[in-house]
């Protein structure tokens, strides 16, 4: 898709046009994550950042455990040494 020209308005606010919004599946309301990369702003929105960090941790839970148990086991044995 091709780079669109867009104004900063009041508040520095932006509009993000319609076409990119719909490929990006962005609803009114819905929050986004904004990063500066390499002098770019990028807009990444929120539910594909949790994503790709739910992808990350996969690939590295190779016994497919149930994270929040773990996590859970550790806070019971933390307590125990109270």
């Amino acid at each position: 898709m091709q780079s669109v020209r867009v104004k900063i308005g009041k508040d520095g606010r932006i509009n993000i046009p319609v076409a990119y919004r719909d490929i990006l599946h962005l609803e009114t309301g819905e929050e986004i994550l904004l990063s500066i990369q390499d002098g770019e702003l990028r807009i990444c929105p929120l539910k594909q950042a949790i994503k790709r960090a739910q992808n990350l941790v996969r690939r590295f839970n190779t016994k497919q455990l149930s994270l929040t148990k773990e996590l859970s086991k550790l806070r019971v044995e933390d307590h125990s040494d109270e």
